[in-house]
């Protein structure tokens, strides 16, 4: 049987293909990584104090082809991003 987490609690491969994802999200950041197609997709928003336009301070969205690599680049917008 395949299982959805790893040892270390982050979601598998094949708990990605099962439509699961990672994500943390708090008052200020959104940090979200999931797949699409085979393609693993990062993604991190970081939210400013309401001003008069409403907008997302920091938008990144990036594309890996590996599990490796995407964990790589969520892992470390983690450490940044919830420092």
């Amino acid at each position: 049987m395949n299982n959805l987490k790893t040892k270390k609690g982050f979601t598998s491969e094949y708990g990605f293909m099962c439509g699961y994802i990672e994500q943390i999200e708090t008052k200020k950041i959104k940090l979200t990584m999931y797949s699409e197609y085979g393609i693993y997709h990062v993604q991190a928003y970081r939210y400013d104090e309401k001003s008069l336009i409403s907008r997302n301070d920091c938008k990144i969205w990036n594309s890996y082809e590996t599990l490796t690599e995407a964990k790589k680049e969520y892992k470390k917008l983690v450490k940044i991003f919830t420092k």
